[in-house]
């Protein structure tokens, strides 16, 4: 982001965002936060000012108690959003929401738009944080939640509600998938697949556009955190990678280096909620890496914001290389066994003498587990020679270097139920 651009699209709005959460008669959250450290709507006047902001972390909202970070009258709150739990302990983040957040249907960049131009009838939701008595708001169609827990059961009621849309995760749905076969449900009957809460690798995408052969396969760029408002995919993009969006203009986003501090080209996503009254997010740490280009799209964004996944479960830096979860799935060949696009690879470190050595492990989903035995030798020699580390370096180069072991290959018979994947599993001290 330019200067200009700062000043010309988003200055006016950070000064009144200042003020509104530091002259809050409901909260005190953001004036303790930037106690004695010169923050107003007066001391922030230019992009180089508002990177002044300290960064908020996911940590720091839950040592608040949930009432003391409601910027609202408690009857202007409508629902409140919970996310996962952090990557430090598994206390999940509350925030309160208004309906102030919610885009009509009808807008291109809405979540819901894709339901509104297909003409769909009703939808099944599958997603983390929605349980059966749970309720999707904003949807122009009735939808139904099930409960991700019970995958079997929600497979046996879509059968009777015969949806013609489903929104879930990448990993629940390729969970489902198994269960729907299972009572006969009609997969090409499905009309739009809406996927979005972590990273969707291209084959996976690929798989689900084989297993819903009528559908258009959408896909979504949010959080509950940011109330799903981080990005989105106009005309000219759906067709791309699903980690290609468009920044939404209801935030600021910015791609810092790994000590958020420097606007990079690639690096960590941190966002400013400009449309969030019951809780702003101020310059808020995602934990997500992406990389950022300026060149303008056909549709008129300049921006264009190619997510690699979320930090512990898709992007790993360790020992001088990064492993992403896209690159991984890139690396690992198409063989002739029945199976799911489901991978976890584990990184260990190993004493080899007076050295430490790093270790790679590959965990693959086969449906036929008993054909694919005797199989992991050649498919560990093929993944090393494809699998890049570094720019220019394969698994096989470091190996050869001496920097790494050779790659371990395991096949076991079920991917594990989860509701996000985590594709890379850090053993390392």
């Amino acid at each position: 982001m330019t200067e200009n651009e700062f000043k010309e699209k988003f200055l006016a709005q950070v000064k009144s965002l200042l003020d509104y959460v530091l002259e809050s008669q409901y909260s005190d959250f953001y004036i303790n936060k930037y106690k004695g450290l010169n923050i107003s709507s007066k001391s922030i006047n230019s992009y180089a000012d508002f990177l002044r902001i300290p960064i908020l972390t996911k940590d720091e909202i839950l040592q608040v108690p949930l009432n003391e970070r409601i910027f609202v009258d408690i009857d202007k709150i409508t629902k409140y959003s919970a996310s996962s739990g952090t990557t430090n302990t598994n206390k999940p983040l509350i925030l309160p929401r208004t309906d102030d957040h919610l885009i009509p249907a009808t807008e291109k960049n809405s979540y819901y738009f894709p339901f509104s131009h297909l003409g769909l009838k009703r939808g099944f939701v599958l997603l983390p944080t929605i349980r059966a008595i749970g309720k999707v708001e904003n949807s122009p169609i009735p939808m139904f939640p099930g409960d991700p827990q019970k995958l079997s059961l929600a497979a046996k009621i879509a059968k009777e509600l015969s949806p013609d849309a489903i929104l879930s995760t990448p990993t629940l749905l390729t969970l489902f998938i198994a269960e729907l076969k299972k009572v006969d449900f009609d997969l090409q009957q499905i009309r739009l697949i809406r996927l979005g809460s972590e990273f969707c690798s291209k084959q996976r995408a690929d798989y689900f556009r084989k297993s819903f052969p009528n559908a258009d396969v959408s896909f979504a760029y949010g959080s509950s955190e940011m109330a799903g408002l981080i990005g989105y995919r106009c005309a000219y993009i759906e067709h791309e990678a699903p980690s290609f969006f468009h920044p939404h203009k209801r935030n600021i986003l910015e791609v810092l280096d790994e000590d958020d501090i420097t606007p990079v080209s690639s690096g960590q996503i941190i966002l400013t909620s400009l449309k969030l009254p019951a809780f702003p997010l101020i310059r808020y740490q995602t934990a997500d890496y992406a990389d950022i280009t300026s060149n303008t799209c056909d549709c008129g964004e300049k921006y264009t914001i190619k997510v690699n996944g979320k930090r512990d479960f898709d992007v790993l830096r360790f020992s001088g290389v990064t492993l992403h979860t896209q690159v991984i799935a890139d690396a690992i060949p198409e063989f002739d066994t029945p199976g799911v696009p489901w991978f976890q690879l584990h990184v260990f470190e190993r004493n080899q003498g007076d050295m430490m050595i790093n270790e790679l492990e590959l965990h693959l989903a086969s449906e036929d587990i008993n054909n694919v035995k005797g199989k992991e030798t050649d498919i560990a020699k093929l993944v090393q020679k494809q699998l890049y580390l570094t720019a220019t370096k394969t698994l096989e180069d470091l190996v050869d270097e001496g920097l790494f072991l050779p790659l371990k290959v395991k096949f076991i018979e079920k991917a594990p139920v989860e509701a996000k994947s985590k594709h890379i599993i850090s053993h390392l001290e």
